[in-house]
């Protein structure tokens, strides 16, 4: 099914929610060329939409995928406060997996980089100086992604006096 707004993901609203299962549901993306839509098939009706024009959606394993200028990340932590996505391309006969997240400041998706990091949470010192323990470099940073999210939770509650 699909999420039309960022509401709709936060409620759980779903529209036309499909039982994959079932031989007369389907859901296809990317069936156009440049892969900008997605396809809804149930029963005998046919839902065709832009990505441009979504959210989200979620797939029959029950993956959900946000869009962002018409391309669409997977989310890799569903109901974190620093969502982390991930693409595949293809280089040659390698795939390649990039990672993104969004939070801090950004509005718009960047690159998981420690640098990018910086500039998303620059205002948050100490949550810089415990990610920065994290990750020596980008690349253990990305085989410790789950842990940005513990890292930035405990940083908050150490800075309130008396939550541990």
């Amino acid at each position: 099914g699909i999420y039309n707004t960022a509401s709709d993901l936060q409620s759980g609203t779903l529209s036309l929610a499909i039982d994959c299962k079932s031989e007369a549901h389907s859901i296809k993306t990317g069936f156009i060329r440049d892969r900008s839509a997605i396809k809804i098939v149930r029963d005998a009706e046919t839902y065709r939409y832009l990505k441009r024009d979504l959210y989200g959606y979620r797939d029959c394993n029950g993956i959900q995928y946000h869009i962002f200028d018409g391309k669409s990340y997977e989310l890799m932590n569903p109901g974190e406060r620093i969502p982390i996505y991930r693409t595949f391309a293809w280089k040659g006969k390698q795939r390649m997996t990039k990672y993104f997240f969004r939070g801090g400041t950004l509005r718009m998706i960047k690159p998981l980089t420690l640098k990018s990091l910086r500039i998303a949470f620059a205002e948050e010192t100490f949550f810089l100086e415990k990610l920065h323990l994290l990750a020596k470099n980008d690349f253990q940073h990305i085989r410790n992604l789950y842990l940005i999210n513990r890292v930035h939770v405990n940083a908050q509650q150490e800075m309130v006096p008396g939550v541990l």
